[in-house]
């Protein structure tokens, strides 16, 4: 929704439980992730909640340079 991206079909990947902490206390969370395949990639742009919307070669995408532990753990297996 942040980048004006098309997209003509969705994959479900999996899921990971979570923990965030959130006004000091533990919030539970189940994070989804799926692959989406889009019309058109070269349209990208930023939008409202996103600073900057940019594609990255797999091969430089780089797991410890993510904040949050599930979405590491996803990417990490993502790139397997």
């Amino acid at each position: 929704e942040e980048t004006g991206l098309c997209v003509e079909s969705v994959q479900y990947l999996f899921s990971i439980p979570n923990i965030y902490r959130y006004s000091g206390m533990d919030i539970h969370t189940l994070d989804m992730f799926y692959v989406c395949h889009v019309e058109d990639d070269s349209i990208v742009k930023a939008a409202d909640d996103a600073a900057d919307c940019f594609w990255v070669p797999l091969r430089e995408v780089y797991v410890e340079r993510f904040g949050l532990r599930s979405i590491r753990q996803a990417v990490h297996t993502f790139l397997q």
